[in-house]
């Protein structure tokens, strides 16, 4: 009973955590309230704060915790013998794509929705977003980067200038697919980037 303690708190935590991605997703940091998030988990409002020291730190770390889940396909790609870098940004972006689809366009990226509050959110969650935002800059160049050494992505921009293309982009046409309910929009624009512009000089 001593060591069930400690495991049943990081549940819920791990709980609150998950809830918070599925409604900051979908209704973004102003329209969430701390109280939907622990009614739909089943905790007491008295014990959130043995889990986190406020809303903010909360959204800082449900947008860490997106991050490191929406990342892990990645970096498991990144690291299986036999893949090229361009094979491995396709894969990635058709397993986002599949999973938008079956969500019903609904969530789209966490942090390109929150990105459009960050203005109008505290500095901790902003330097979360900040974070979270690079890191996946990060494994984007890094993709790009063994592209170009593999001579499938054009070698003449620099692989950090294409990873913010890519983002940029892509972070573009996942608002166009909510508004048109449809994937289409991300689809194509991955097309034409990955298949068409990004394509080696001749």
């Amino acid at each position: 009973m001593v060591m069930a303690r400690p495991r049943r708190s990081e549940e819920n935590r791990q709980r609150l955590l998950a809830q918070g991605v599925e409604l900051l997703s979908v209704q973004g940091y102003h329209g969430t309230g701390i109280q939907q998030v622990l009614d739909a988990v089943n905790i007491p409002k008295g014990s959130f704060y043995n889990y986190f020291k406020s809303k903010e730190d909360f959204a800082a770390e449900v947008i860490r915790s997106y991050t490191d889940a929406d990342l892990a396909p990645l970096e498991e790609l990144l690291k299986t013998p036999g893949i090229d870098g361009l094979t491995v940004l396709k894969r990635f972006f058709k397993a986002f794509i599949a999973a938008a689809e079956e969500d019903g366009y609904r969530k789209g990226c966490l942090l390109g929705n929150m990105a459009a509050e960050a203005s109008e959110v505290g500095e901790i969650v902003a330097a979360a977003l900040r974070t979270s935002v690079q890191r996946v800059h990060n494994r984007l160049a890094e993709c790009l980067q063994r592209a170009q050494t593999e001579g499938t992505i054009r070698q003449d921009i620099p692989a950090d200038t294409l990873a913010d293309l890519l983002l940029n982009t892509f972070e573009g046409s996942l608002l166009h697919m909510k508004v048109v309910k449809s994937v289409a929009p991300v689809r194509e624009a991955q097309r034409l980037l990955l298949d068409v512009l990004l394509k080696p000089q001749s």
